[in-house]
């Protein structure tokens, strides 16, 4: 299914050998992710990653910048309200 999703795309050709190298990158990409995440979630004393810890990881790390707007951090209905009145002023 991985290498599906790397084939299908229409405007990217990738050769063969490239694949493999790819699918190890992002499987070690998503490996440091998922562990940085999981660091918060047993420091919170929980045993269930949830999508915050995920989202935490993005806004801490500078280099994750890239992924702030498709994990963004989760705001409440009353932050958002705060926030959007106070940009009115």
């Amino acid at each position: 299914m991985r290498v599906q999703v790397l084939k299908g795309t229409t405007d990217v050709r990738t050769a063969a050998d490239a694949l493999p190298v790819l699918l190890k990158a992002a499987d070690e990409f998503l490996a440091a992710m998922i562990d940085e995440a999981a660091l918060n979630m047993t420091q919170e004393g929980r045993r269930e990653l949830v999508y915050a810890d995920v989202a935490n990881v993005v806004a801490r790390s500078s280099c994750l910048t890239f992924l702030a707007d498709v994990v963004p951090q989760t705001v409440t209905a009353e932050e958002y309200l705060a926030t959007a009145e106070q940009q009115q002023q």
